[in-house]
Order: C-alpha cells, then structure tokens, then sequence
C-alpha cells in the first residue's frame, strides 16, 4: 500500500515541477518580446535593431543526461532554458532570457 502511495506521489511531484517550470519559462519569453529592439550600451557601436538571440545550453548534453540520470537532465534542461541576447554588431551581451 506504501509504494502505491509513493509511486503517485512522485508522478504528481513531478508534474508539478515541469509546470511551473513551464510557466515560469512562458513568463519570460512575454517579457524579452516586449523588448524586442535594443539599442546598442556600447558607446562606439550605437546599434538599434534586433538582437542576435542564441540558445542556452546544449541540447546533446541535456539528452545525455536524461538518458543515463533523469533528475539531472530534467534539472539541467530547467536551469539551462532561454536565451542570451547579443548586439550583432558588436558581439556585446545585452540581455539573458533565463
């Protein structure tokens, strides 16, 4: 009767965790849109635009980790999620979407 209760505890847990992952992560992405074009801090580019939005972490990676341990793979794909925004111009970071 324990392990049942267990078994259910940890899916509905786990759930739970990709939820508000999920959100917190949706919560972001509407904030940079809202910030789309930046102007450059850097005092000899001056750039205004749209910035050049690269991915956080490695996917590879990620999938590596899921294969061999579940919890730090699910970890690493929540705190490497996002992106870093950068002035094309330049190459100066301006913003982080973590």
């Amino acid at each position: 009767m324990a392990t049942g209760f267990y078994e259910i505890f940890s899916t509905v847990l786990l759930i739970a965790v990709f939820y508000f992952a999920y959100k917190y992560n949706q919560k972001h992405k509407a904030d940079m849109a809202r910030a789309a074009e930046i102007i450059c801090p850097n005092v000899n580019c001056g750039y205004k635009g749209l910035p050049k939005k690269i991915h956080r972490g490695s996917t590879a990676l990620g999938l590596l980790l899921c294969l061999f341990f579940i919890v730090p793979g699910i970890l690493y794909f929540m705190f490497k999620s996002g992106y870093r925004y950068f002035c094309p111009k330049c190459g100066l970071q301006i913003a982080a979407d973590n």
